[in-house]
């Protein structure tokens, strides 16, 4: 849940965004006969955003109109930053990891591994 609390020319009110669940869809590759021994992140979409709630004070009437608002906008970024985050902690832990090394554990028992 984020909070943002405003005031401007005398008024002044709070937005709250939360977001209950949302769904990734990563595209990971890894090239047998390439340099590179780790795994490279070729696409990351968001496919669900799931319960978006926007909470909205300080309007009076026109609340209900500020959440329609807000909500369309709170949806697009949302999925922008939540995009980028994913792209950059899995980059991170791709770092150290291997598709061909855990194939390797799976198929040969652990003591013929080399």
């Amino acid at each position: 849940l984020a909070t943002y609390c405003w005031r401007r020319k005398g008024f002044r009110g709070e937005v709250a965004a939360g977001l209950t669940r949302a769904f990734i869809q990563l595209k990971i590759e890894q090239k047998i006969k390439a340099t590179a021994n780790h795994p490279e992140l070729t696409d990351v979409s968001l496919s669900s955003l799931e319960s978006v709630h926007i909470g909205l004070d300080g309007l009076g009437p026109l609340n209900w109109l500020g959440k329609r608002v807000v909500l369309g906008l709170v949806r697009d970024n949302i999925t922008k930053i939540i995009e980028n985050k994913a792209r950059e902690i899995v980059n991170t832990q791709l770092l150290s990891f291997s598709i061909l090394d855990q194939i390797s554990h799976i198929i040969l028992p652990s003591g013929m591994q080399s």
